[in-house]
């Protein structure tokens, strides 16, 4: 492309956006960036696809059918959260778009879960009463008793020495 296409072609951007967006009007700006830039071939500057068609405006319709969500691939409930995400319908006015937003993001989750193992030990019934009994009274193994064996969980729980002097 020639560099008067090319001058041709940003002067047609600035202008759509001037039209599309009122507060964009530092036209000289990027006039005098255009007119710094050298001459340039570049396949990013034309008007026309590669074909030699001139481009036009596309509108793509996806189809989101929420029965089908736990049978799409992750690459597709990917796309399809990003498309419910940019969805223009007002998810404050109309809860439908939140709705299918919602169930999407939901289904992420219940896969992303079903691949982590559970943390099984973190919380359990016997820590409150040990961590209770505990404040007052301490645990005394039997002397020859190794850890962990049979006879060490044989021991006595007695009360504690500070408790014990608390209580005189």
């Amino acid at each position: 492309m020639t560099r008067q296409g090319a001058t041709a072609y940003y002067t047609r951007a600035i202008e759509a956006q001037e039209k599309h967006c009122p507060e964009f009007r530092d036209t000289q700006a990027a006039r005098a960036v255009l007119d710094a830039t050298p001459p340039t071939d570049h396949p990013t500057v034309r008007l026309t696809n590669p074909k030699g068609r001139r481009m036009t405006k596309h509108t793509i319709s996806i189809e989101i059918d929420e029965a089908e969500l736990p049978r799409y691939t992750n690459t597709h409930l990917a796309m399809i959260w990003h498309v419910a995400q940019a969805n223009p319908r007002d998810g404050f006015a109309d809860s439908i778009a939140g709705d299918l937003a919602e169930r999407i993001g939901r289904e992420i989750i219940r896969r992303w879960l079903k691949a982590t193992p559970p943390e099984l030990w973190h919380h359990q019934g016997r820590h409150n009463p040990g961590a209770q009994l505990s404040k007052f009274a301490k645990y005394t193994p039997p002397a020859d008793a190794e850890m962990d064996s049979p006879e060490w969980h044989a021991g006595t729980w007695t009360l504690r020495d500070d408790i014990k002097e608390d209580a005189r």
